[in-house]
């Protein structure tokens, strides 16, 4: 599990640096990574998040670096997208891979006992202007 804590981003309509200056866009994020009770090499994020900022959170999208034993390496991308989170809301759920429709995301040939470690890129979001 990997927590982001007090993070910024541009507000999505205003693309000038004063949505950085006045925080009006921040997000505390957990992702916690969960494999399939009944396949080994089934992965789902689950994303915690909770808006401590001032304007609507839109969209959260995550890259995840997986490193596998055998010094194979696979990018996955998951994003959480319309989520509407008003100021002082939280969700907890499970992210949607990009290039896919589903929470679950299946790695051929590969299960989580061959998993070396996991590292997220930092992630980036999107807000409303209220």
């Amino acid at each position: 599990m990997i927590a982001f804590n007090i993070l910024a981003c541009e507000d999505a309509k205003n693309k000038s640096d004063s949505a950085f200056v006045g925080s009006k866009c921040r997000l505390n994020l957990t992702i916690k990574e969960e494999w399939s009770a009944s396949q080994d090499n089934v992965i789902s994020f689950q994303i915690s998040a909770e808006n401590i900022g001032e304007l609507i959170i839109q969209t959260i999208v995550v890259t995840a670096n997986l490193y596998f034993k055998n010094d194979y390496m696979l990018k996955t991308r998951f994003h959480l997208k319309e989520l509407e989170l008003e100021p002082g809301a939280k969700i907890k759920q499970y992210a949607i891979f990009s290039d896919t429709n589903t929470d679950l995301y299946f790695i051929n040939g590969a299960s989580r006992y061959d998993l070396d470690r996991i590292i997220y890129n930092a992630p980036f979001y999107t807000c409303l202007d209220n």
